[in-house]
């Protein structure tokens, strides 16, 4: 399913929202908190870029497995695979 996006290639908060599975006011907070960037229109809409799904994504994920909400500012998606990755071979070998 394709989701909306505003013109240019942003999206709205609503859409963003709906795209990624969690409330407008949780986007707030994580922009609040530094790890999600957005601009504002001339009518005062938040816009946030095209990577912002992903990133939301990334968010999530890094909190679900213990991380703060400050912390996960400078993680990547890659560098989630790779720590997730990591911790799963530990487990496999025994190591905690």
């Amino acid at each position: 399913m394709k989701s909306k996006t505003a013109k240019d290639g942003n999206w709205r908060i609503g859409n963003l929202a709906k795209a990624t599975g969690t409330s407008t006011d949780t986007l707030r907070h994580y922009e609040r908190k530094g790890v999600l960037t957005s601009k504002r229109l001339h009518n005062g809409y938040r816009v946030y870029p095209e990577d912002a799904v992903e990133r939301v994504r990334t968010v999530r994920k890094a909190l679900a497995v213990g991380f703060d909400v400050h912390l996960t500012k400078p993680i990547t998606e890659e560098d989630l695979h790779d720590a997730l990755g990591k911790a799963s071979s530990l487990r496999q070998r025994g190591v905690s």
